[in-house]
């Protein structure tokens, strides 16, 4: 509860959710479910968590450390927002270098059609 007494979910971006060890990346890379839509590209995979996480990958390519951390926030945020919606699955989110000038309404976009395509739904 809020100090303005609203009640609220707790929706932070948690250590525990972040995918960090390369060997998780790999396994997701080589054993997991790939799709390229629009600015992105989605690797995921279900774990045996309770939990999903998220791993970024935002090269060079996107643009200057300004406008990569930018990108990495939307990503972030894009994760945070749709949490509850993936169950438990590893994903790693790739930023293809249109990602900068998509913008964040873009980039969840078409984050939500990938949790809408039938192979994502199992």
């Amino acid at each position: 509860i809020s100090p303005l007494g609203v009640s609220y979910q707790r929706n932070s971006f948690r250590p525990s959710d972040r995918i960090r060890h390369s060997q998780d990346f790999l396994r997701l890379k080589n054993h997991g479910h790939r799709t390229v839509i629009g600015s992105l590209v989605i690797n995921w995979k279900e774990n045996s968590l309770q939990r999903a996480r998220l791993g970024m990958v935002v090269s060079r390519k996107v643009g200057n450390a300004v406008v990569r951390n930018k990108v990495r926030r939307w990503l972030r945020e894009t994760f945070r927002l749709n949490r509850t919606s993936l169950g438990a699955t590893d994903i790693i989110l790739v930023a293809r270098r249109s990602a900068s000038k998509a913008g964040f309404e873009r980039i969840q976009r078409d984050f939500l059609k990938v949790l809408k395509h039938e192979a994502f739904q199992g």
